[in-house]
């Protein structure tokens, strides 16, 4: 039996280098499978989502809303009022056939960034609907969700297939009569905005912090701040590393492990920047907070003979020359902090980066000098290879600072 229906993502957006051009990216998932299809589309979705979430608020709303500071002409105007509705990242189905009221080719949106999640609830009613009726498989996907209805002064159950919205458990959604059939409201508890505040609060925190890294760089570290920034623990502006360039494995200076420290610094430039300190023991040991400090003992013990400290500051110019550029080297300040249990760690802060910075590695296979983007997320350095979802990330991170 043929498939019903097949399952689309659309990015479109604001193009922060173009402010008079919408951009789209349109990625079609059609194997004759729909619950298939419908998985690889949300997770290609939780891809590009992850790299929206890596941008700062400013550089997210830039996406998808007009910059008030552009004189925009009206024939853009027109086009993005036109437009308007699909800028955000969405899932849709797609029917390929005429089924009822919908015809071939009709898109119901069933989740989406910018899209108001609650608004999908008729069409997800509606996908699932075409499951049961066409015997097709849902993975046990089935999500069950009390609805209000307003008329009937009753609450209602109703199966949707799962999507990443948080439908909670606990939680009721109400049809709203005045917004028309289908659109429903999510009242947020008076406990679901002290979780949004204390989540504010705590990502403003002082343990290291963004607004003083951009205004008062660098600032002045001691051992009462190292050891407040261990009970905390690393983080999206905190990184901890055991050594420089010593490889506890080989016991000797390796250049995976400069590699390793340059990837955090890289991310860092270009994401908020960050503060990372050499000579912490990973951060999932069970040492207490002062035993967690290792100390740069191992790296210092290669200067073969000569002043360690200026051994261990030329390694580090050398290292950032040789992975990153010392064109970037202004944005980057290192000092050694002495501990009370005689130990010395280095700290390197990082100042966010107005220009896209690339780590650069020898290919010894194809022996040629490759290029790599690296960005910060809530814990942890990844890499974006996609080129579609680099240039996003870049255009809205960067380039609306040029604008």
């Amino acid at each position: 039996m043929t498939s019903p229906i097949y399952y689309k993502l659309r990015f479109c957006y604001l193009d922060s280098n173009n402010p008079f051009k919408i951009t789209e990216i349109v990625k079609d998932f059609d194997s004759g499978e729909p619950i298939k299809d419908r998985i690889n589309a949300f997770q290609e979705f939780i891809e590009f989502e992850n790299w929206i979430n890596y941008l700062d608020e400013i550089s997210r709303n830039k996406l998808f809303h007009f910059d008030k500071t552009i004189d925009y002409p009206d024939e853009f105007i027109e086009s993005y009022d036109r437009n308007k509705n699909e800028l955000g990242l969405t899932v849709y189905f797609v029917y390929k056939q005429d089924i009822e009221d919908n015809k071939k080719g009709d898109e119901l949106c069933i989740h989406g960034i910018n899209q108001d999640p609650l608004v999908c609830w008729d069409n997800l009613y509606w996908e699932y609907e075409i499951y049961l009726e066409y015997s097709l498989s849902t993975f046990s996907m089935e999500k069950e969700i009390m609805i209000y209805h307003p008329e009937e002064r009753d609450f209602e159950k109703e199966t949707i297939l799962e999507t990443p919205f948080d439908w909670k458990e606990d939680e009721t959604f109400q049809i709203d009569e005045h917004h028309g059939e289908g659109s429903i409201y999510n009242y947020p508890t008076s406990k679901d905005e002290d979780l949004k505040k204390n989540k504010k609060e705590e990502i403003g925190e002082t343990v290291y912090e963004e607004e003083g890294i951009e205004n008062d760089f660098p600032i002045q570290i001691d051992e009462n701040y190292i050891m407040n920034i261990i009970k905390k623990g690393e983080g999206q502006l905190i990184e901890f590393k055991p050594s420089l360039v010593y490889n506890f494995t080989h016991k000797k200076e390796t250049i995976s492990v400069q590699q390793i420290v340059a990837k955090t610094i890289c991310s860092f430039l270009n994401s908020h920047g960050g503060l990372l300190l050499i000579g912490i023991r990973d951060a999932n040991t069970s040492f207490n907070d002062l035993d967690q400090i290792l100390g740069l003992d191992s790296d210092l013990s290669l200067s073969d003979k000569k002043d360690p400290k200026d051994w261990f500051r030329l390694k580090f110019d050398d290292l950032f020359n040789r992975f990153i550029g010392i064109e970037h080297i202004n944005k980057v300040f290192g000092d050694f902090v002495s501990c009370s249990n005689g130990k010395t760690i280095y700290a390197i802060q990082v100042k966010r980066s107005e220009v896209p910075v690339y780590l650069k590695k020898y290919d010894f296979n194809n022996q040629k000098n490759t290029s790599h983007f690296y960005v910060r997320a809530s814990a942890s350095t990844h890499e974006i290879t996609d080129l579609e979802k680099q240039k996003i990330y870049i255009d809205s991170r960067f380039g609306q600072r040029n604008n």
